[in-house]
């Protein structure tokens, strides 16, 4: 982290004002844990430090499921992915559970003010003892406010991982003979798209991706063990929205595991090529799922993809506009160099 503030851009600064951050609040509490902590309750702290390293050995037998089913050495199905999904792609929980031993060690303490007021004690002896009581409650307060601050920014990260995703509805396509038909300048950015084909009353939904290798790979936008919850794209790589695993693009058109489904395509000098048999006979796969439905970039209502009274694509965006003339005429003229279809 400190390295990439070299390339001083917005998300490298940041990064290292976060890393610098975080080291400091380290520092301060380990200073405070330790300074407060002299007196802590051996028994209770080990009972503690076993149960977070239990959970740990929870963590590790988690992953190596997940990973063993992404390789097909054990069974898994739609339901578990789900389960273990996002355990495995959120370590937020484990890193609450271990900044939380302070918190435990210190509601469960004993006060220790009383060893201040013995009466047997000497004036001296009690002012000495009441100053020691003092300065490690103050460590201990401290340390309790750095370990409440660390689990505010956790939490907090947590709750922007668990955001609800979306499928963002697939930009329709025609038939055209025998084979849809995609040009190739539309996948250039190296972005995913995401496009559809109407079957009958169901949508099949395929992935295109130009990847860095300079190959346009190309797959249904579902997967073997979680059905058709569909894919994303999340920094350089697709995340399911099942299970949260995330893929590789350049692993796309791979069999296996979480990857997409493989669905064989032709490349020629200007356009992509898909045959419609393919995606007619992948149909099935596409039962659970409704019509997908977009919002109007206007007005904002719900609109069936295949009843929007127009279809706009605008790089790796479409907008599905609603059958009111006003709606329509506003888009317009927010997007002049783009009319609608």
């Amino acid at each position: 982290m400190f390295l990439s503030a070299v390339r001083l851009t917005t998300d490298a600064v940041l990064s290292f004002l976060g890393a610098l951050l975080g080291l400091v609040f380290a520092v301060v509490f380990a200073v405070m844990f330790v300074r407060g902590s002299i007196r802590v309750n051996l028994k209770r702290f080990f009972v503690v430090t076993e149960w977070v390293l239990a959970i740990f050995l929870a963590q590790l037998l988690v992953n190596g499921y997940h990973e063993f089913s992404e390789v097909g050495i054990v069974p898994a199905t739609q339901t578990t992915m789900a389960l273990i999904g996002p355990v495995v792609r959120n370590n937020a929980l484990f890193i609450l559970a271990i900044v939380a031993i302070p918190l435990f060690i210190w509601f469960t303490r004993e006060t220790d003010e009383a060893a201040a007021s013995e009466p047997t004690a000497s004036t001296a002896e009690r002012r000495l003892a009441l100053a020691t009581v003092r300065r490690e409650r103050f460590y201990r307060v401290g340390a309790l406010v750095c370990t409440l601050v660390v689990l505010l920014a956790v939490g907090v990260v947590y709750a922007q991982e668990q955001m609800p995703h979306e499928v963002p509805p697939p930009q329709m396509l025609t038939r055209k003979g025998a084979a849809v038909t995609v040009p190739l300048t539309a996948l250039d950015d190296g972005q995913l798209y995401r496009y559809g084909l109407a079957v009958g009353d169901r949508v099949v939904r395929f992935l295109a991706m130009k990847t860095s290798d300079g190959k346009v790979r190309t797959s249904l936008d579902a997967c073997e063990i979680c059905g058709t919850f569909g894919y994303i794209q999340s920094g350089p790589n697709l995340l399911c929205l099942n299970c949260a695993a995330e893929i590789n693009p350049l692993s796309v058109g791979m069999a296996g595991g979480c990857n997409p489904i493989p669905l064989e395509s032709q490349v020629n000098d200007t356009e992509l090529r898909i045959g419609t048999e393919l995606l007619d006979r992948h149909a099935k796969l596409f039962d659970d799922r409704p019509m997908p439905e977009a919002n109007c970039p206007i007005c904002g209502m719900r609109v069936k993809i295949n009843e929007a009274a127009a279809v706009v694509t605008e790089g790796n965006t479409t907008y599905y506009l609603c059958s009111m003339p006003r709606c329509r005429k506003l888009f317009e003229q927010e997007h002049a160099n783009n009319p609608t279809e």
